[in-house]
């Protein structure tokens, strides 16, 4: 038997599209409700371990570091603006 295990992100849009299919439901609107089951979540099963177990950290940054980087982020110019 297979077990697809999707990615976190991929999580938020399986989770929105039960919303949608719920709310569908709700007002008997026939919709089709197509979504992209990208990534999985192989490198996240560390992370995963870790919130289960109690043991993973939340970090919370140094408002001066976050100044910091956003500094050091690459300014991008669209044409026409």
């Amino acid at each position: 038997m297979s077990r697809l295990l999707p990615a976190p992100e991929t999580s938020h849009a399986i989770r929105e599209v039960i919303n949608e299919a719920l709310e569908c439901k709700k007002t008997g609107e026939k919709r089709t409700i197509a979504f992209i089951y990208s990534g999985h979540g192989n490198f996240d099963l560390s992370g995963y371990d870790q919130y289960l177990e109690g043991k993973l950290l939340d970090y919370a940054y140094l408002e001066k570091e976050v100044k910091r980087f956003i500094t050091k982020l690459p300014r991008i110019t669209f044409p026409g603006k």
